[in-house]
């Protein structure tokens, strides 16, 4: 009988605790979480047969050889076309992969500006393109 008394006794101050507890909490106004979502989506290019990159170039003279002066980026197939509002960033490199200049344009490759150094013609291997044709927001 002494050991019932001893159970109940053990049940009920773990009753009264929590309620102690659980009352407490509640002044508190309450517990909050922060909000976390999710998402994921596809990039899709709004070029999908690839592009004809052609070259503008000047000599000259402080460098003592022709340097690459613009470019021109158009849709290798005609029947896709880069977006008017496109933003459009080409990279020229190295036989090494370094950069050795960069074009941008923001109005789907139509103006360019270039950066300020010249870059030799006869050092060209190669160019990376990215080409940002979609608009985002955020809420």
């Amino acid at each position: 009988m002494k050991f019932q008394k001893k159970s109940i006794v053990a049940v009920l101050a773990g009753v009264v605790v929590a309620g102690a507890l659980s009352a407490s909490a509640a002044t508190l106004g309450g517990v909050y979480r922060a909000q976390l979502g999710g998402d994921n989506a596809g990039v899709s290019s709004p070029l999908t047969k690839g592009l004809d990159v052609s070259w503008g170039t000047t000599y000259n003279k402080t460098a003592k050889a022709y340097v690459v002066n613009g470019v021109t980026v158009a849709a290798h197939e005609k029947t896709e076309s880069i977006p008017a509002n496109a933003q459009v960033r080409l990279t020229v490199t190295d036989a090494d992969g370094d950069a050795l200049g960069e074009f941008t344009s923001t109005d789907g490759g139509t103006t360019w500006s270039a950066t300020s150094t010249a870059i030799p013609a006869a050092e060209v291997e190669g160019l990376a393109v990215v080409i940002n044709g979609t608009s985002i927001s955020i809420a």
